[in-house]
């Protein structure tokens, strides 16, 4: 049922076949016919391989906490745009994601994957790398030459860590250091291994990073559950979602037409945080819950003056 979904969204690649080959191998391997099965994972093996031969492009980091090298071969199975299809399809299937919202997710994670086709074949799968307590998973963005630069730690929403979200932030503030831990699939930072996650991850910036510069994005869940930890950064942007809990200087964009997190819900947040002295701003724009890839430009440029403090949104 998997690798037909997976075939069905991606059709035929060479992650797909190979991932579709391991039920046969296991079921060889079961009736004891070991030369078939054992032709099948060496060519599995071999397919792994070739993904691990990829070397990260230049300016990506994959880190463990403060060690960053190499990622874990398993994260290499499948590429990250195949797997986020397979998703769709399966969330579709389900009656989860209807038409019309499949339709337009498919397009817009499409054009977000050609855009970085060059870059996504050496990258490890964000989606196949989850963190724990003790050890913090993150994938890094440094802008070339960069020295004491701004930061941007960004708190995925549900569905996980994905590179184009990275592309988006890396293009729209150029000169930001952008680290971006993975913590699950669902984006659960109230969670204690999600609290111990941010915390290693700002424990573990790397070197080109200015500490008073060290701002918060957070998405969706990573905003709804990521606002209590504004206060150990500089500022905080917080796209479709905005918690109750939290401090310091933030900024909330919502898209007008956002069904999921709707404006209304985001005001009420910020009236509250405002009612116990929060300094937070909030911003509408004409867009529904995936603005962060939608209305890249417009969001992103609202960031850089927040962040800078040239403006306050209205």
């Amino acid at each position: 049922m998997a690798a037909a979904v997976y075939l069905k969204a991606n059709g035929l690649t060479l992650a797909g076949v190979a991932l579709a080959s391991l039920c046969p191998t296991f079921g060889l391997l079961a009736a004891a016919r070991f030369k078939p099965a054992a032709a099948l994972l060496v060519a599995e093996l071999a397919f792994v391989g070739w993904r691990l031969s990829g070397t990260m492009p230049k300016g990506w980091r994959y880190c463990e906490n403060r060690d960053c090298g190499r990622a874990p071969w398993w994260s290499h199975l499948a590429p990250e745009s195949e797997a986020v299809f397979a998703g769709l399809e399966l969330s579709h299937l389900a009656g989860v994601v209807g038409d019309s919202k499949h339709a337009s997710f498919h397009n817009t994670f499409r054009e977000a994957y050609e855009s970085q086709a060059d870059v996504e074949g050496g990258l490890p799968n964000p989606l196949l790398l989850w963190s724990t307590r003790e050890t913090v998973r993150t994938l890094v963005r440094v802008p070339p030459g960069a020295a004491r630069a701004p930061c941007v730690v960004f708190l995925h929403g549900f569905g996980g860590l994905l590179t184009p979200y990275m592309e988006v932030i890396a293009t729209g503030l150029p000169g930001y250091v952008v680290v971006a831990p993975q913590l699950d699939d669902v984006g659960g930072w109230g969670s204690p291994r999600g609290e111990a996650v941010v915390k290693g991850a700002l424990a573990a910036l790397p070197p080109e990073v200015d500490r008073s510069r060290v701002f918060l994005v957070g998405l969706s869940n990573g905003s709804l559950q990521g606002t209590r930890y504004s206060p150990l950064f500089a500022k905080a942007v917080l796209l479709s979602g905005l918690g109750d809990t939290g401090g310091g200087h933030l900024l909330a964009i919502s898209g007008r037409s956002d069904q999921r997190v709707s404006f209304e819900f985001i005001e009420s947040e910020a009236r509250a945080l405002r009612a116990r002295g929060v300094d937070v701003a909030v911003r509408r724009l004409d867009a529904d819950h995936g603005l962060i890839l939608t209305h890249s430009r417009e969001w992103t440029a609202i960031a850089a003056q927040f962040f800078e403090g040239k403006s306050t949104a209205l």
